[in-house]
């Protein structure tokens, strides 16, 4: 599951169909930020990093995590930890 996940981070900028996207906020960017929440760093530091250097692809420039959404003090927008 998180292969066709990360990988869709490429291909909805137009990675191998239309470049044009691709190329201005991944190839070209001076940045390439992430945004990640805390209980999937590990894919998008490790696992994605991977993938795109085997594949020869610039890698992320920062990854920002950060803690769990909440809609109450202390209650996950996810429902867990109720």
């Amino acid at each position: 599951m998180w292969w066709d996940a990360l990988g869709n981070y490429v291909t909805s900028l137009g990675f191998g169909t239309d470049d044009t996207a691709y190329d201005q906020w991944w190839t070209t960017s001076e940045r390439r930020v992430h945004l990640v929440g805390k209980g999937v760093v590990r894919f998008h530091a490790v696992y994605w990093p991977a993938m795109l250097l085997s594949a020869g692809l610039p890698l992320p420039t920062d990854i920002l995590v950060h803690d769990c959404v909440t809609v109450d003090p202390g209650h996950r927008m996810s429902g867990a930890g109720r």
